[in-house]
């Protein structure tokens, strides 16, 4: 089983904003855009992503850590041994989103029945998007290209040259999945013989050589949500590989970068601008002009006596979700000359302020 903990570099009892700093850090060393042609990066790359997808989610992270430990009590309310049969039990549903396979299906022999009748699934794509905090706050359509893998038109997926015929593939037996032993459990794989087709053609697809997909690149539109944070991860359902043997498609998985603001952050939905103002204008009071996101600027009035840190309120501003609106809070910060002339101490040696 995979150490998501090890890929990322972090403890098992790390906290939230501790995984996501290493993922960050990690996304960004591994990038395929900083490192072209390296095929070491791209899987690292891979791993990272899969690790904070699990991870980063808290019932996911739970079962992990419980499935890590050898307690597999509590899994969908199913309590082995008692009450229902194992062969009614849908564990492989359970197991999906680790990507490990089907853990327990050589114990319980389900999983060669569900290869036959509903092909196998297509894998998940996962790529990164960078955006501006406008972009993030606002909401967007952001167009992207990638290279993907589409069901070849030749052989409309079989990886067999029309014409030609097929064969149950020796390797599986026709099951479309191998078992590979790790000590007391069996983990199903697909087969890397058929694709996990089942069967192999007498003769390979002249365009995709037999694996029934083919290459391409399509430009697809990512809708950011609102109020959306750096980290996140937005699944696009369908948009990944294609299944096979009638199996559904993949997901496609937009890991999410914002470029951080010079003066704002989010804070749930609402958005924050932290200011600096001088000193005497926050002392004697001063009205301050501050441009939003959406374009306007909003007058902010900062009461006289307003002390470093303090926090101004200006509702219906903040992030915009389907029913609600949050606020925009300006926190004010002092801005402290690093140098005054004489004058100026003088002056302020006559307050004497205690």
């Amino acid at each position: 089983m995979k150490n998501y903990y090890q890929i990322l570099g972090v403890s098992e009892d790390a906290s939230d904003d501790e995984i996501k700093r290493a993922y960050r850090r990690l996304a960004k060393k591994y990038h395929p855009d900083k490192n072209p042609g390296d095929k070491s990066a791209e899987e690292q790359f891979k791993l990272v992503n899969e690790a904070y997808g699990v991870l980063s989610d808290k019932n996911k992270r739970q079962q992990y850590d419980r499935m890590r430990r050898g307690d597999f009590s509590g899994f969908g309310g199913f309590d082995f041994g008692k009450g229902r049969a194992a062969q009614d039990i849908n564990l492989g549903d359970i197991f999906s989103s680790f990507d490990i396979g089907d853990i327990f299906g050589d114990l319980f022999g389900f999983r060669k029945k569900r290869a036959r009748s509903a092909g196998v699934r297509g894998s998940d794509i996962q790529t990164t998007l960078e955006i501006s905090f406008k972009q993030a706050f606002l909401g967007s359509n952001i167009p992207i290209v990638l290279p993907i893998y589409e069901q070849c038109h030749r052989c409309n997926g079989t990886g067999a040259e029309p014409g030609s015929t097929t064969k149950t593939c020796p390797v599986c037996g026709g099951t479309g999945v191998i078992t590979v032993s790790q000590g007391f459990f069996g983990v199903q794989r697909t087969c890397p013989n058929c694709g996990g087709r089942g069967k192999i053609p007498d003769k390979r697809c002249s365009i995709c050589g037999g694996t029934g997909v083919v290459q391409v690149k399509r430009k697809i539109m990512v809708k950011i949500p609102p109020g959306t944070k750096n980290g996140q991860i937005l699944r696009l359902r369908g948009l990944g590989a294609p299944g096979t043997g009638g199996a559904p498609p993949g997901n496609l998985l937009v890991n999410i970068i914002v470029k951080p603001d010079k003066t704002f952050h989010i804070e749930g939905d609402n958005l924050v601008a932290v200011v600096k103002v001088p000193f005497t204008k926050a002392i004697v009071g001063a009205k301050l002009k501050l441009r939003h996101p959406n374009g306007k600027t909003i007058s902010i009035k900062i009461p006289q006596g307003t002390k470093p840190g303090t926090r101004l309120r200006v509702p219906g501003m903040g992030v915009q979700r389907k029913n609600r609106r949050g606020d925009l809070i300006v926190e004010v910060q002092y801005k402290i000359p690093e140098k005054l002339t004489p004058e100026q101490e003088e002056i302020l040696k006559k307050f004497n302020v205690q």
